[in-house]
């Protein structure tokens, strides 16, 4: 049937509907709905169209703003993470001059525990080796 309104010229978002509400009225059972759908995305990827059901795009939708928002959480707190190893490298220069390198790949592999546990110890340590140890 889908097939034959997309035949017919009926849009995408026309069949869409009509789709939602046949699937409210007749649920298939798992094993045919799974073969429907199989049947569909094959014949709308030969047809270059592509049926998704409002279900379908709001699932998807849901997902995007998911993603998104963990996106943005991770990127937040990776940058808050970068800006304490700055920090750090501010506060060693302007306490000790010039950070070995040896010094600086600790920092770049380090927890932000570390990190924060290292920026208190800046402000009384003698000499930057005293940090590391």
């Amino acid at each position: 049937m889908v097939k034959k309104l997309y035949g017919l010229g009926y849009t995408g978002e026309e069949i869409r509907i009509l789709y939602t509400f046949i699937d409210y009225v007749l649920a298939l059972p798992d094993e045919l709905e799974e073969d429907f759908m199989q049947n569909m995305r094959e014949f709308e990827d030969s047809q270059e169209k592509h049926y998704v059901t409002s279900a379908e795009r709001i699932g998807i939708k849901k997902g995007l703003e998911q993603g998104l928002e963990q996106g943005l959480e991770q990127g937040l707190e990776k940058g808050k993470w970068e800006g304490q190893k700055e920090i750090l490298n501010l506060l060693l220069i302007n306490k000790f001059g010039q950070v070995p390198a040896v010094y600086l790949t600790k920092i770049r592999d380090a927890t932000p525990e570390k990190i924060q546990e290292w920026c208190k110890k800046t402000l009384t340590a003698n000499n930057i080796n005293e940090l590391f140890d």
